[in-house]
């Protein structure tokens, strides 16, 4: 007894020693658990509770999944202190009325599309200067003019149709496109007289100011993306191919989002699949580590990561294609993956064969994270700026419960089910919405993804699995397509059970 009244006694005086904001208890928490030291853990987290248990209604679903505390799920303590932030939680959560904007899908095929691009890209990277040549096949569907997202620091010298005639374009390098805040819009009006299929531009992209996500131009890292549209980059078009030629400053090696070979000074990335995304990433310091398995080759780029780990992700990602494919059936795209990892914690994305993630170390974070991104591989074919991106994301969120609860177990598969149910409690249903409503990422990713599990939970595997296999060969790509899909398989009472959940 006075042992544990010392432990309780040092552990308060620790605390009072420890900066009170969330963060600092939180953290303080977890290095107690770090250390073995169970009760002040505890004390820690009841005094976190305590504090911020009103103000962070997500407090609650980081507790349950974090890893760390795992161990406390059988104390006692732990319950009470869970019940106690539920009630806390619940009343902060039943007095807000949730803004839910409404934006239906809209049918495009008439729109303006790319399909094509090749282009001559320069990277000079001390001077944090692009220079780009680009010439891409395109369609105005009869439309006026086509609006183009480019690098808002863009000094454009020319713009062509079938590179000799004079294009006429507006460049509004203040007007941001969603998702990409650095850039501006680039609109080209359409030819008064001929047919013409393709533009060519001429210009050089300043990166002094480059401030984007997934992007960088530094001695140590280039990154170029769509997130900074260094090329021009129509939202629309959502399945082009290209071909790149890339020069960069002496020493530096060159990866990407597609197939990379290199002759003399010169790289080529070929993208002959269908995709939305050119991804160019280089570094003096690029390490590789290229994995053969049967039909599926795995490469993995990175800087400063643990070699060790490399390995882990390389294991993570081959069984994870394995699991998927005996659930969804093979991904047609199955046979490369391109993953490169950056350092640090700021998510992940994920295009036809190629991943991009931040972080510093193999853990479940990233394994859970892979799950996600290479969910993609088979829940990709719905546009991502309407609400049926819901089957893209929900249905890749749900495809990392499944190798969550295949790699760490039912009760660890548990805990985040719980933890979605608390985070969407009180979110705004999925049909209709606005793709950009606050909320919207817990909404379209685990809202969805309680839907998928659910039903499982109700028809059983055998039904609900060849229900998600048909799905992803059908590659259905709206809600409608789906439901068809679910009348099919499942029989009317379920179609009717989705729709009566998506509006929920």
């Amino acid at each position: 007894m006075k042992k544990l009244l010392s432990l309780l006694f040092l552990c308060i005086i620790s605390s009072g020693a420890v900066a009170q904001s969330e963060d600092s208890l939180y953290y303080a928490a977890q290095k107690s658990m770090w250390k073995g030291k169970k009760d002040c853990a505890l004390n820690l987290l009841g005094t976190l509770v305590s504090k911020y248990g009103n103000e962070d209604t997500g407090l609650y679903a980081s507790l349950m999944i974090n890893p760390t505390f795992r161990s406390l799920h059988t104390d006692d303590r732990w319950g009470v202190l869970m019940d106690s932030l539920l009630i806390r939680k619940h009343s902060v959560e039943d007095n807000i009325t949730q803004d839910c904007p409404q934006k239906p899908a809209a049918i495009r095929h008439d729109e303006p599309k790319a399909s094509h691009y090749e282009i001559d890209l320069d990277i000079d990277v001390s001077r944090k200067l692009l220079s780009v040549k680009a010439t891409v096949d395109v369609d105005f569907h009869g439309k006026r003019f086509m609006d183009f997202a480019l690098w808002k620091y863009s000094n454009i010298n020319y713009i062509t149709y079938n590179r000799h005639t004079r294009a006429r374009y507006v460049f509004d390098a203040d007007s941001a496109t969603t998702w990409i805040e650095q850039a501006g819009r680039l609109r080209v009006y359409a030819p008064e007289r001929g047919v013409y299929r393709r533009i060519s531009f001429a210009y050089t992209c300043n990166l002094d100011s480059l401030d984007s996500w997934m992007s960088a131009c530094d001695t140590s890292w280039v990154q170029l993306g769509y997130y900074m549209a260094w090329y021009p980059l129509n939202t629309h078009s959502e399945h082009t191919t290209g071909n790149l030629r890339i020069t960069i400053d002496k020493g530096y090696i060159l990866t990407g989002s597609g197939i990379v070979t290199r002759h003399g000074n010169t790289w080529f990335m070929k993208q002959p699949w269908a995709g939305y995304d050119f991804t160019v990433a280089a570094s003096p310091h690029l390490k590789r580590k290229i994995i053969e398995n049967k039909d599926r080759t795995i490469e993995i780029d990175y800087t400063d990561f643990p070699e060790t780990d490399a390995d882990s992700v390389a294991d993570c990602c081959n069984a994870a294609f394995d699991y998927y494919s005996r659930l969804f059936g093979a991904a047609p795209d199955s046979k490369l993956l391109k993953l490169i990892i950056l350092n640090g914690y700021d998510g992940a994305f994920s295009r036809k064969n190629f991943i991009t993630a931040y972080a510093t170390s193999y853990n479940e974070w990233l394994h859970n994270l892979l799950g996600h991104e290479i969910g993609h591989f088979w829940w990709h074919s719905a546009p991502t700026d309407n609400w049926n991106d819901w089957l893209n994301e929900s249905f890749a969120e749900f495809s990392k419960l499944c190798l969550i609860g295949h790699d760490y177990g039912d009760t660890v598969l548990k805990d985040y089910i719980c933890s979605y149910r608390e985070t969407t409690r009180k979110q705004c249903p999925i049909y209709n919405l606005d793709r950009n409503a606050e909320g919207s990422h817990a909404i379209f990713y685990q809202k969805g993804a309680l839907i998928l599990y659910d039903l499982w939970q109700q028809v059983g595997s055998k039904t609900f699995f060849l229900f998600m296999q048909s799905v992803a060969d059908r590659h259905v790509s709206n809600n409608e397509q789906l439901i068809q899909q679910a009348d099919l398989i499942l029989g009317k009472q379920w179609s009717g059970w989705i729709m009566e959940r998506l509006k929920q």
